[in-house]
């Protein structure tokens, strides 16, 4: 009998891999090595009650016996409404499943003493009981183990179990332990259901080290991460909650677009209203969007609790997405934290949400706020995406470490010559998308020019012949001119193909690096003692915006010259960085001479300084 005392402590080694040696688990882990165990158990908790009834003799092996109504006052509940479990705060939950597993452990043993008594001479009833209490005694460990990482009390481990009704006689008894196992069942179903969600997002969002705080970059790109998640289960989330509600909602054609809900965060915002606005202000609306969506979904879950009781198909998708809205809320919180943004309070009361009268209106109300939730991840994702891969291009300082000049030039060359590894992808998929005659192989019109962008013209020798500082100022300025000129070509492609998304995406990710290669050179410029020319200079009414055709000359003006900047750029700041890493002096002293650009209709092709200097 040794080695049957010995199986489950095996099988629990293999479930649960040991963790090396002096290394603590992270929450993430405990709750990943919590899940694949009661994963496990639910897949055993079926055999072990059909193995009991089997065992128990007639009426418990009648094909069709249940007992539904019978009880144990000592057995955690299993009665509790769905809405009444999922309003309660995810710690509240977690403590009461673990309190639920540590006294399923002790009902277990008590099951296995009456199979003792009732059947000696069959232990196979025994051995499956003493493996179940063997894993819930295991995974009321991992429990504990992940209150304790988060500051929440444990419940002594040990508590007395008292008197357990139903065990005066053979029948009772075996009544009792039917009652165990079965509930043992439904809160292992309870148990995987909750914990899910919770080892979906570990894995998305991996945990830091122990002690070490989160710097925005990755803060950002844990946020961009789930965003990315949540984007690839929306469509499926919309097109399941459909099939659920019936005609008409489960029409292939169903669609009410004009069907709007006051309560929710707005999708009617024009394109270049948006992104028009700071990124601060844009990141706060969106912060506070998958706010008010984890609000609207718990909603939609208790519509669904009511009008398709017993179906949990959806209520355990939008019990998900709920999830992770509430994540990516506390994510993007994170970051303006971290950034200096006032956070809005995160429990502010939902209020009275309309269409909830009827059946009908319900089922309208949660596709509204389904398909808009779909809308605002897809804006989510588009706006982190360019920040997620700055902040892998530039990777962030350690805390307190003020940056060299050899740093920054590093920083700034680096970001330009990405930049300039995609300048011709997006030049091709622009005028691929652009029609005829953009779209022909021999598509070229050097000879166009916008006044408002910075010249390409300037010969090879004055430009050379320009001191670093000087060519470093135009460079930064010129930069500063492409974010604002890109934003333009991004309005002029909302209004000239809205469905299109492919060229808008590629314009705002050059946008973003754009910007980002200004902030890099304006730091060199600061470090230096130079002076950065005012950042928010209105661009001004720039030429070719009358028609469609000139709108598209216009983009792919922008297009071309911002290559050739980046070529620039490249080619100077390549050349002042390896003169550093060389230890060659570059760019001056903050003590050399301060040059002023002396500009005719916005660009000029000149650098002049303030002095005798003449190119």
């Amino acid at each position: 009998m040794g080695y049957h005392l010995l199986a489950p402590f095996c099988l629990l080694a293999l479930l649960l891999p040991p963790l090396p040696l002096g290394a603590p688990m992270s929450t993430a882990e405990s709750v990943k090595q919590a899940y694949n165990l009661a994963l496990h158990m639910q897949t055993q908790t079926s055999t072990l009650l059909q193995t009991y009834l089997q065992h128990q003799s007639t009426p418990f092996s009648d094909p069709d016996f249940s007992l539904p109504e019978l009880k144990l006052r000592t057995l955690p509940p299993t009665a509790m409404h769905f809405e009444n479990w999922h309003g309660l705060e995810d710690a509240v939950r977690l403590s009461l499943t673990h309190e639920a597993f540590l006294s399923f452990s002790q009902h277990l043993l008590l099951a296995i003493v009456d199979q003792s008594n009732l059947n000696p001479d069959n232990s196979m009833v025994e051995n499956q009981l003493w493996e179940e209490r063997l894993k819930a005694k295991g995974l009321a460990g991992n429990l504990a183990g992940i209150m304790t990482a988060l500051g929440l009390p444990t419940p002594p481990a040990n508590p007395p179990l008292g008197t357990v009704p139903l065990g005066n006689t053979a029948f009772q008894k075996k009544c009792r332990g039917y009652v165990i196992v079965r509930d043992y069942g439904l809160w292992t179903d309870r148990v995987v259901t909750f914990l899910a969600p919770f080892c979906l997002l570990a894995l998305l969002l991996p945990p830091l080290p122990l002690g070490a705080p989160m710097s925005t970059a990755e803060s950002v790109k844990q946020a961009y991460n789930l965003a990315l998640h949540l984007q690839r289960q929306t469509s499926t989330l919309l097109q399941t909650y459909l099939q659920h509600q019936g005609t008409p909602f489960s029409d292939p054609d169903f669609s009410l677009p004009e069907l709007s809900l006051s309560t929710l965060p707005d999708t009617e915002m024009f394109f270049e209203t948006w992104h028009g606005l700071e990124d601060e202000v844009r990141l706060s609306l969106i912060q506070e969007a998958f706010w008010s969506f984890s609000q609207h979904l718990r909603l939609v879950m208790l519509d669904q609790d009511d009008l398709n009781h017993g179906n949990s198909i959806v209520e355990d998708q939008l019990w998900k997405a709920r999830l992770k809205a509430k994540s990516l809320a506390g994510n993007l919180a994170d970051i303006m934290t971290a950034l200096g943004v006032t956070t809005p309070p995160a429990n502010t009361h939902l209020s009275n949400v309309p269409l909830g009268d009827t059946a009908f209106q319900k089922r309208c109300r949660g596709y509204v706020i389904i398909r808009d939730f779909g809308f605002w991840t897809d804006r989510a994702v588009t706006f982190l995406a360019p920040f997620c891969l700055l902040a892998l291009l530039l990777p962030p300082l350690p805390l307190g470490a003020p940056m060299s000049t050899a740093e920054s030039v590093k920083q700034a060359y680096n970001l330009a010559l990405h930049m300039q590894t995609q300048t011709s992808t997006l030049l091709q998929t622009y005028l691929q998308h652009q029609g005829s005659p953009f779209s022909d192989p021999d598509f070229s019109m050097p000879e166009l020019s916008l006044r408002t962008l910075p010249p390409t013209a300037m010969p090879f020798a004055i430009w050379h012949g320009l001191e670093d500082v000087v060519r470093l100022s135009l460079t930064h300025e010129a930069f500063w001119s492409f974010s604002q000129h890109l934003l333009l070509a991004i309005a002029d492609q909302s209004d000239l193909s809205p469905g299109n998304s492919i060229v808008e995406d590629q314009l705002w990710e050059a946008r973003l690096k754009a910007k980002g290669l200004t902030g890099n050179l304006a730091g060199i410029m600061t470090a230096l003692g130079l002076p950065t020319p005012p950042l928010n200079i209105p661009l001004g009414t720039v030429p070719l915006g009358d028609t469609a055709f000139q709108k598209k000359c216009r983009g792919y003006v922008i297009i071309r010259d911002y290559g050739f900047w980046t070529d620039r750029a490249v080619t100077f700041l390549g050349h002042i960085h390896f003169r550093m890493t060389d230890g060659i002096p570059a760019l001056g002293s903050p003590e050399a001479p301060i040059y002023s650009v002396a500009f005719a209709d916005g660009w000029g092709h000149q650098a002049i300084p303030q002095g005798s200097y003449s190119p």
